[in-house]
């Protein structure tokens, strides 16, 4: 009877082609005469399993050990250097200059067309008066602007998107 070694060592080599290399993990000459085919992989097969359920079994046993909620909360001091630094102050562009939101808005878009000019120190109108500089509106051109221009010839009206950009 062969052993078990050199019936590795006949396969023919199209096996070997079609993979690239041997298929099979035993090299003729690596195992130990008289060792049983099964009985050294299953030993090691073992072993292996042993170990890796060992190792799995350590990092589960310092999770319980480790408390999540023990950590400090104590803020990061480290940090506190960079307190005293001042805050930027904003651009002041629309010092003086007033607004009037005319006609339907997003409420989004409202709210942000108020804080950038609140932002960089301008002042929304309530109503269309002779103090109003910039109309912002999204409508296309009416009569209304033609009339609004007439009374007030220093009148500009501007779409949303150019306020804050």
């Amino acid at each position: 009877m062969e052993h078990p070694s050199t019936s590795v060592a006949k396969r023919s080599h199209s096996e070997e082609d079609d993979y690239g290399a041997s298929t099979d993990d035993d090299v003729a000459g690596d195992r130990h005469h008289g060792e049983d085919d099964s009985g050294g992989d299953t030993e090691d097969e073992l072993r292996r399993i042993t170990e890796e359920k060992q190792a799995k079994q350590r990092p589960s046993a310092q999770n319980v050990e480790e408390d999540p909620y023990a950590a400090s909360t104590d803020e990061n001091t480290d940090i506190e250097d960079d307190v005293d630094l001042p805050i930027p102050e904003l651009p002041d562009f629309f010092t003086g200059k007033r607004f009037f939101l005319y006609g339907d808005f997003l409420s989004a878009e409202r709210r942000m067309l108020y804080r950038y000019i609140t932002a960089y120190n301008g002042e929304l109108e309530e109503y269309m008066n002779e103090k109003v500089h910039f109309v912002i509106t999204a409508q296309e051109w009416d009569d209304t602007f033609e009339e609004a221009l007439n009374e007030n010839c220093n009148l500009s009206f501007v779409k949303p998107r150019k306020i804050g950009r």
